[in-house]
């Protein structure tokens, strides 16, 4: 069992002020939305836990931390276009599972091989490989591996971050994890969006005392037990934990989309 929490709740950064309810906290197993109007700095504060950035405590800088030392993986909301521009699939999974998850190159190998041919029928969906006189490629491993991902769209780029995401976690040996998911549905269709909402049910069944803060506008994701609200007052960024207020809509989010009622394999 293990907490997140922080270990400043009143820090400026850059012009903006956050003022975080000193009582709050993470704990093991928790699924937190966090949620507020667009611009009130919730993808601000991700990038400032994720990267450990310099705030203000009055005059002094310090880097921001969390009070006890946990693993942090982080699914930002833009595409970063320098770790994508002309990498394959194989360098942009494979790659980063041998550097941050400490696979060795045969054991991410393993898994990718694994995942692609348990998700074989959505990924060919996805990810439909035509020549240069039109006609389609076999889809297989090979070509899926070698498919550069400067030439895909949004949506396909988006998949590759949840499933690289997936895999990482699995890699990583470290008990205390942290995922931070910033708008992870942007772009995705209907069936890409139960897609997503798969692999976060199957990270959290891997893994129970993972704790998930997740950035979406979507209302009903399951699984989910705690709100953390963001509001813009009087020239402060207040950040507090929404979830008594809003107990009906979590009990609602324990009905829908259980996973054992969805399949995305259309």
């Amino acid at each position: 069992m293990f907490m997140v929490s922080f270990k400043f709740n009143n820090f400026m950064f850059r012009d903006l002020e956050y003022v975080i309810d000193p009582a709050f906290s993470m704990n093991s197993g928790d699924f937190v939305r966090f949620y507020g109007a667009n611009g009130v700095g919730k993808t601000t504060l991700f990038n400032i836990i994720a990267f450990n950035q310099k705030v203000k405590i009055g005059k002094a800088e310090e880097k921001f931390s969390l009070i006890e030392p946990v693993d942090v993986i982080y699914l930002p909301q833009d595409y970063n276009e320098f770790i994508f521009n002309a990498r394959t699939v194989k360098s942009f999974i494979i790659g980063y599972m041998e550097s941050y998850g400490k696979f060795s190159k045969k054991q991410a190998e393993v898994e990718v091989t694994q995942f692609f041919y348990d998700h074989k029928k959505l990924l060919e969906l996805n990810f439909t490989i035509y020549k240069k006189d039109g006609k389609r490629e076999e889809f297989n491993l090979h070509n899926f591996n070698k498919m550069h991902i400067d030439k895909m769209s949004g949506g396909q780029k988006r998949i590759l971050y949840l499933i690289r995401t997936f895999l990482v976690l699995k890699s990583v040996n470290k008990s205390q994890k942290f995922l931070l998911m910033d708008e992870p549905f942007n772009d995705l269709d209907q069936r890409n969006k139960v897609f997503a909402l798969q692999l976060i049910a199957k990270i959290r069944k891997s893994d129970p005392s993972i704790i998930i803060a997740l950035i979406t506008h979507m209302p009903i994701v399951s699984g989910m037990n705690r709100l953390v609200r963001f509001t813009h007052k009087e020239g402060k960024i207040e950040v507090f934990d929404d979830t008594k207020k809003s107990k009906k809509l979590l009990d609602v989010c324990r009905c829908l989309f259980e996973e054992s009622d969805v399949n995305y394999e259309v």
